[in-house]
């Protein structure tokens, strides 16, 4: 997939996007993070059923042998 749809990214969608969809254009003095609520979030993702299910597809590979 990767080797397919890294070449795609790189020319036809990069060239399109502008920094203000990817992450530039906020210009904060002060980019600190509360800990306690860090810890509330990354809880809530690891456990959404998104990643639950990842969890266990992930869990069906571990006997299979590396692609490169």
């Amino acid at each position: 997939f990767s080797r397919v749809a890294a070449p795609m990214m790189a020319k036809d969608l990069m060239p399109k996007l502008h920094t203000d969809v990817i992450g530039k254009g906020l210009d904060l003095k002060d980019t600190s993070v509360n800990n306690t609520q860090l810890v509330e979030v990354n809880a809530e993702i690891r456990n959404h059923p998104i990643e639950v299910v990842g969890r266990k597809l992930r869990s069906y590979m571990t006997s299979m042998k590396p692609v490169l």
